[in-house]
């Protein structure tokens, strides 16, 4: 194969890209008048050669073999557009170039026409390499390359020459290799697919990605705990069961000894009044020791 298939058709999730057709001649009035930016080069300054490029102009690229241009089409409007261009089919490379209209910017429609049309061109072509080429300080464009699963190679230093100057260029790459394993990772609505996932967004409220991953709590193994209920209970002292601790019992002590001998106070007292009284009497009348028998006399 020297040369691009004549008409394709390339349906992604949002987007159909084809070739441009005279049925556009309006489209690209406007985006002419208003001075867009993002046709392929070669397009009319003016709307007086829109269907002379239409009709020629704009398919010579795919008739030489080098390349093709093609219009991206979002809800039946040119909103963008891609080539591929500088073919070597010998080499088995190309280059992939891209556009959006300034409206229709940041919808992330840069990207899924650049992933569709690197799947068409593994699909349908023997090429093994797609290359992309975007200046340095184009940080859209390097966010375009790096979404559509491209890996950035290197930079060649003032490699483009814009009106301010030379600008360095950064090169990016995909190999059919790197296309298989975005396609495993991410990977691009088939023909059709689309209507039933903008369904699912109907239904639910929610973006129709994919589900992310999550981890089922219910079904997986319970991670490993230490049971305090039926693991082995921690070694404890049990003062209920243990030996009494020795104490001294007051009140279950051994008997105690007789009683000692008490004095009883009051019989003393009386006894001592008793003498008393006799030793007053026997100081009063010379009598004898009141201590001893009255019957005894004095010595």
């Amino acid at each position: 194969m020297t040369t691009f298939l004549p008409d394709p058709q390339i349906r992604t999730e949002r987007l159909t890209i084809r070739p441009f057709a005279s049925g556009d001649a309006d489209r690209i009035r406007a985006v002419i008048e208003a001075r867009h930016r993002f046709l392929p080069p070669g397009v009319p300054g003016h709307p007086s050669g829109i269907s002379r490029w239409l009709s020629h102009g704009v398919h010579e690229l795919r008739r030489s073999g080098q390349g093709v241009h093609l219009a991206v089409e979002a809800d039946g409007l040119v909103v963008g557009a891609v080539s591929l261009f500088k073919t070597l089919w010998g080499a088995g490379t190309t280059e992939i170039g891209y556009g959006v209209h300034p409206l229709y910017r940041g919808r992330g429609f840069a990207p899924e026409a650049v992933g569709g049309v690197v799947r068409w061109v593994f699909e349908t072509t023997g090429l093994h390499r797609i290359e992309l080429r975007a200046d340095v300080d184009n940080i859209a464009s390097l966010r375009v390359a790096e979404k559509a699963g491209f890996v950035r190679e290197g930079v060649l230093r003032a490699a483009e020459m814009a009106d301010d100057g030379p600008h360095d260029v950064v090169v990016f790459g995909m190999l059919r290799a790197d296309a298989a394993a975005t396609a495993r990772t991410r990977r691009v609505p088939a023909p059709g697919e689309a209507t039933a996932r903008t369904a699912r967004t109907a239904r639910t409220g929610r973006a129709a990605g994919p589900e992310p991953e999550r981890v089922d709590r219910s079904t997986g193994p319970e991670p490993e705990r230490t049971d305090r209920s039926t693991g082995p209970e921690p070694e404890r002292t049990d003062r209920s069961a243990g030996p009494e601790p020795e104490r001294t019992d007051r009140s279950a002590g051994p008997e105690p000894g007789p009683e000692p001998e008490r004095v009883d106070r009051n019989a003393r007292d009386r006894e001592r009044t008793v003498l008393d009284l006799f030793r007053e009497r026997g100081q009063r009348a010379g009598a004898c020791d009141p201590g001893l028998p009255t019957d005894h006399p004095p010595a």
